[in-house]
């Protein structure tokens, strides 16, 4: 999930405060999901994080996930091989996509799961000589008119075939569904310490994350030091130019509207890097006991969803037309040049 999901107006999800308040809160917000920023005059510590990334590309789904896998027939058209698997679905496989994903040792590299096969190594119009199933059904062997050889497995070709259901099963593995809310979602909240010492718990969180884009956490230790702690334990810190930790409280001369003790609306932090953190955590360590404060939230998936479908021409607009989003004053950690200017162009949804 790298795309970065609504930046800026449209938020993929928003959080704003009102009034005063001395604070650090909380949240968890993921860059496809969330943005959050803490309002008015607050003791904080506000924390951007990155979840660690596999360096191989994500597997098949599992067996599982279909059908048990059979070849019924392989019939090579024009320019597609059009397969009939044993429980009767069929799907068209291009020549050019199947020469290119070849699974053989010299074209794929099984140990790194990764294509050895370039753009400059085979023939764009290359189509087979023959086309075999093979095995009782277990694979296909295609003959190219290169003379190269391809052998394709039943249950690789089910897994990647472009059904509907196919292509379901795979997003259904590689993403969990978001769950898109509105007024009636009930604010998600778990106990620290679970999450800290239970990995039930700490799944739970993540997968609650992932689907609704924000948790609360309650019962957190009154150091700044407690955020760091759950953070590590998932990811790592991504610096800016604020820093990896640091509080977020009124002072005069404020270089952000976060440190004053103005209403801010709804909006995403730092939409003005090109790698947005992907978790945002505000940890609130003290709560005003005064009027204001309060923090509202908004799910942008929805928003956008709901744009998309009742209003497509405002919506092609937000994603058609690049706007600058930037951010200028003097950074407060020493890798950073002291005065700074971060800018980016790139549509309000993306």
């Amino acid at each position: 999930m790298s795309r970065r999901v609504l930046q800026g107006v449209l938020s993929s999800a928003r959080l704003w405060g009102k009034g005063r308040q001395n604070a650090v809160g909380l949240v968890a917000v993921p860059s496809q999901r969330l943005t959050s920023s803490l309002t008015a005059p607050l003791s904080c510590t506000f924390i951007t994080s990155h979840a660690w990334h596999n360096s191989h590309p994500t597997p098949a789904p599992s067996p599982t996930h279909h059908n048990a896998a059979g070849i019924r027939t392989a019939d090579a058209g024009k320019e597609m091989l059009e397969i009939t698997f044993a429980d009767g679905n069929s799907s068209f496989f291009p020549y050019c996509w199947l020469r290119d994903n070849c699974q053989c040792p010299q074209c794929f590299d099984s140990d790194a799961l990764c294509r050895k096969l370039t753009l400059e190594d085979w023939q764009h119009n290359d189509c087979p000589r023959s086309v075999q199933v093979e095995e009782g059904g277990r694979h296909v062997e295609v003959q190219w008119v290169s003379g190269h050889r391809s052998c394709y497995e039943a249950q690789w070709l089910q897994q990647h075939a472009f059904t509907p259901s196919a292509r379901d099963s795979q997003r259904s593995f590689l993403a969990i569904k978001k769950e898109l809310w509105s007024t009636e979602m009930e604010l998600p909240r778990m106990d620290y310490n679970g999450v800290m010492h239970g990995d039930k718990e700490l799944l739970d969180f993540l997968v609650t994350l992932e689907k609704k884009g924000v948790v609360v956490l309650t019962d957190a230790p009154r150091e700044p030091e407690a955020v760091l702690t759950i953070i590590n334990s998932i990811g790592y810190v991504k610096p800016t130019h604020y820093g990896t930790n640091y509080p977020i409280r009124s002072k005069a001369s404020a270089s952000s509207l976060a440190y004053t003790d103005q209403r801010l609306g709804m909006h995403n932090d730092l939409p003005y890097f090109q790698y947005v953190p992907g978790i945002i955590f505000l940890h609130c360590i003290t709560q005003f006991e005064g009027k204001g404060g309060e923090n509202d939230l908004a799910d942008g998936f929805h928003v956008a969803d709901y744009l998309k479908q009742f209003h497509p021409t405002e919506y092609r607009i937000l994603t058609d037309t690049p706007v600058y989003f930037w951010d200028k004053g003097v950074a407060q950690v020493k890798q950073e040049t002291t005065e700074y200017h971060k800018i980016v162009n790139i549509p309000i949804i993306v």
